[in-house]
């Protein structure tokens, strides 16, 4: 755009009358040496935190002068403008002119006119000529070197986002006009110009959001931030989105509150205190930076009454994240389009203007991204939007403001909304849109647990939040998002919600308890199963029949209870009428057309008939004819499942190799999956395959045993990570300890654990190690030569102070009892004590404890003629 083609502006036009040019030039010289005023870049504060990369890629760009236009995007308090003053100093090191606007001073919607001359008022110095503004803003900043040459110049239009109208007319002609200028933009939405190079500025990194904490908390001269603080330091930065402003306010409140006290006014509810936040009188905070609640409103009052209305009934889905941060989610995060035009879309306007017709929705937030109120996640197959917690809140009290009721009216249908996904999801699973279908709940679980936590709190809902439990449950969510104690809670809390409703939802309740149950037994909680089947059985059974002794003939149990009735008989009292009970649960699965339940009972069944059973055609039928249905239904991840019953079968009944080779299979795909749970089964299932092979006489039994040791370790370090006590699951307790054993014979004891404790130490959970290990994608990292390592001391220092104590006591000698009484506690907390440091060291008996106490703990012997008292420990070292 040429200066003949620029458009009008005001009254003057392109061409402003000499009396009001000069009024302007007198103002330039005037405010040209004021601090923070003119071209001065913002003074140098602490130095920025976490923003190295983004730095180097300004100044590159800034440097290469191939984008003349470079705009750094985010929402208030993010930090654009400090990272644009830190690219403008680097520059400035470098020779070049940089000039800053600060637009912030402009009224919103100022005109073109307006922008003009408060860009002029920073460029130039001084003017005393007949030119224009136009004319003299271009001179001011077309310079040429002595060969003639245009000179690289910096423009930086700090905070733009509120006269972007005037800045779209101004800054096409500045570019045209000046050869050598680069605008440097800071926006909370893009500036539009078509050859604009966008730069995200996104929340910090945690670690780096706990060091900025740090630094301001000791500016504080209140607080200073021990290690053992730093968990509920990252917990505040979490809520307040590691946002650099809002991490500043929150440290500033350590002047007045203690740092648990800070911890509790962030909690995402209605009782959140963070809006009351004030950065106090200190100098060099903007206005528009005092609060949280300043920053929010200025993005918000930019809007239209329609964004404004989106924005305020998108606080029903759940709080959202950055999608770069580290602890974003790899699936997606948020709502996509379906689910917000089904919740905050109406079907037409409304009179009262309160209404947003749905076929608007998507274009409005669209322009709730550019304003950087809503984030936007964009996989490779959806696109997902979501509203970081503390725009939420805002949005959230300006949505309350609309109605007393207008909040809960919203609510219900997320809730409904979800509830009819979930359910639909856990009926359409066991097709080849199985892994679609994950996906999607997987990515919308924050959405999900929030309809659960509405229909707790909203009287007469709690039905829809127990259809999501349940559903959740058949879908098989919690294995691979949340855990089964979080599912477990919530079913439990809605149970709890469901007793105050008229009429009782009795079948749904029921099956909801049945289902508890099951999950209950899958971690090994074998007391808290058998008193909830006892619930659920005697509730359908009134007539006083003897289920207990009559398991393989009982009728009128729904499926779901037959399923954790027999899953109950077979993981933890052994039982072989288990098989018979699993079987029945299968053909009622298949009976009320809910196959994919039915392949779970045939799973199950052809587990307990393999290991329970003395032949293995049982276990063969009952494996083969689940493994073809689950592959029939083209639910891979079904199939994955199903198969581990026939690698059971394949260890007890058949070719123990060949069963490695199908574990390695469904290992592969649980993994793909994200399936952490069978993942782990699949590990636990290679260790009893591979020792098969050690007893079919394999002639490569240390390098066999040797694996099992160290898959043993790694697999008790992933045991104790996802809380699962194997000490308690009946069948699967004893071939784990079984596989162990058989290891431990080839290799003999100290050899045995030590390379157990290699596997602990080197195979981390987090990184999946022990899965990969079981692939043979990576071995083991040979031990440092010529290193004297005591084999006992991970175990040892995997026990508790407490079991370290009873440890010393059974190596003494004494029993459970004396243990008991010398501890002044109860036997049976002992029992499990006793239970647990056999499991978490891998001893299989009492007897054989005071072999692996590490030398250094234990005590000399005492002198043969000196009976050796009960309460030995009095004087003693305690571990």
């Amino acid at each position: 755009m040429r200066h003949h083609e620029l458009p009008t502006r005001g009254a003057g036009g392109a061409g402003e009358n000499l009396f009001e040019y000069r009024s302007a030039s007198s103002r330039y010289s005037h405010c040209v040496n004021k601090p923070g005023v003119g071209s001065v870049v913002p003074a140098q504060g602490q130095s920025i935190v976490g923003r190295a990369e983004d730095l180097a890629l300004i100044s590159s760009l800034l440097r290469a002068g191939s984008d003349r236009m470079i705009t750094l995007v985010g929402p208030g308090g993010i930090g654009k403008s400090c990272l644009a003053a830190e690219a403008a100093r680097d520059a400035r090191t470098r020779g070049v002119q940089v000039h800053w606007v600060r637009l912030a001073r402009l009224p919103v919607d100022s005109d073109y006119a307006a922008v003009e001359r408060e860009t002029a008022s920073t460029v130039i110095k001084a003017d005393y000529s007949k030119r224009n503004t136009w004319d003299a803003l271009v001179a001011a900043l077309d310079q040429t070197d002595k060969s003639g040459r245009a000179r690289p110049v910096v423009l930086v239009l700090d905070n733009c986002e509120h006269v972007l109208a005037g800045l779209g007319l101004l800054i096409p002609a500045l570019l045209d006009a000046v050869p050598g200028l680069i605008v440097l933009a800071t926006s909370r939405s893009p500036t539009g110009w078509i050859d604009e190079r966008l730069i995200p500025v996104r929340q910090l990194r945690e670690a780096d959001a706990l060091t900025l904490f740090k630094q301001r908390a000791e500016l504080t001269g209140c607080a200073t931030i021990d290690p053992g603080d730093e968990g509920v330091v990252a917990e505040i930065c979490a809520h307040v989105g590691c946002n650099p402003l809002f991490i500043r306010l929150a440290a500033a409140r350590l002047r007045h509150q203690s740092l648990m006290g800070l911890r509790a006014e962030v909690t995402g509810r209605a009782d959140d205190r963070r809006m009351r936040w004030m950065s106090g009188p200190g100098s060099g905070a903007d206005e528009r930076h005092r609060g949280v609640t300043n920053v929010i409103a200025w993005s918000y009052d930019l809007c239209d009454a329609e964004e404004r209305l989106l924005f305020e009934r998108l606080s029903v889905f759940a709080a959202g994240g950055d999608t770069e941060g580290d602890t974003a989610r790899t699936t997606g995060e948020g709502a996509d389009i379906e689910a917000i035009e089904a919740v905050c879309g109406d079907e037409q306007t409304g009179a009262d203007g309160q209404t947003l017709p749905r076929h608007e929705i998507e274009g409005l937030l669209e322009r709730l991204v550019d304003k950087s109120l809503v984030t936007i996640h964009i996989t490779s197959s959806a696109v997902w939007y979501s509203v970081v917690e503390s725009l939420r809140l805002f949005a959230r009290d300006r949505l309350t403001q609309r109605g007393p009721d207008e909040r809960t009216r919203l609510a219900r249908r997320h809730l409904y909304y979800y509830r009819d996904k979930v359910v639909d999801a856990s009926r359409r699973w066991f097709s080849p849109a199985e892994r679609e279908l994950l996906d999607r709940a997987r990515a919308a679980w924050d959405n999900i647990v929030s309809a659960i936590e509405t229909s707790i709190t909203t009287p007469g809902e709690a039905r829809a939040g127990l259809e999501i439990c349940v559903g959740l449950i058949q879908l098989r969510v919690p294995f691979v998002r949340g855990s089964i104690r979080e599912i477990r809670d919530w079913t439990e809390q809605c149970l709890d919600a469901s007793e105050t409703l008229t009429p009782q939802p009795s079948d749904l309740q029921l099956v909801a308890r049945s289902a508890i149950a099951w999950l209950a037994i899958r971690q090994g909680q074998s007391e808290d199963a058998t008193r909830l089947l006892e619930d659920c059985i005697t509730t359908c059974i009134s007539d006083g029949t003897d289920w207990q002794n009559n398991s393989a003939t009982v009728e009128g149990l729904p499926a779901i209870l037959d399923l954790a009735w027999g899953t109950q008989m077979f993981m933890s009292a052994q039982n072989p009428l288990a098989v018979d009970v699993l079987q029945r649960a299968c053909r009622k699965f298949h009976e009320s057309n809910d196959h994919g339940a039915a392949v779970f009972a045939g799973m199950f069944a052809g587990m307990a008939a393999a290991l329970l059973d003395t032949t293995g055609e049982r276990a063969s039928g009952i494996s083969c004819a689940t493994v073809e249905r689950a592959r029939e239904s083209g639910a891979s991840w079904a199939t994955s499942w199903s198969l581990l019953a026939w690698a059971v079968t394949l260890i007890k009944h058949g070719d123990p190799a060949q069963a490695t080779e199908v574990l390695r299979g469904t290992l592969a795909h649980q993994m793909d999956v994200g399936d952490q749970w069978g993942a782990a089964w699949s590990v636990e299932l290679r260790c009893w395959a591979l020792a098969a092979v050690i007893k079919a006489g394999t002639t490569d039994r240390e390098r066999v045993a040797t694996e099992i040791a160290h898959l043993a370790g790694g697999a008790k370090t992933l045991r104790s990570s996802l809380g699962v006590d194997i000490g308690s699951m009946g069948t699967f307790a004893v071939e784990c300890l079984e596989a162990i054993k058989t290891a431990r014979q080839v290799l003999g004891d100290v050899t045995f654990i030590a390379q157990m404790n290699r596997g602990a130490q080197q195979l981390r959970p987090s990184t999946f190690d022990v899965h990969r290990l079981a692939l043979g994608e990576i071995s083991l990292a040979p031990a440092p030569s010529g290193t004297a390592t005591d084999p006992t001391a991970a175990p040892w220092d995997s026990l508790s102070p407490a079991e370290k104590e009873v440890a010393l006591l059974v190596a003494e000698g004494q029993t459970n009892n004396q243990i008991a009484r010398h501890r002044t506690t109860s036997p049976k907390t002992v029992d499990k004590q006793v239970a647990s440091i056999l499991s978490k060291m891998g001893i299989p008996s009492r007897e054989h404890v005071h072999e692996y106490i590490p030398e250094n703990h234990k005590l000399p012997p005492a002198p043969v003629s000196t009976p050796r008292p009960v309460g030995h420990l009095s004087a003693r070292r305690r571990g």
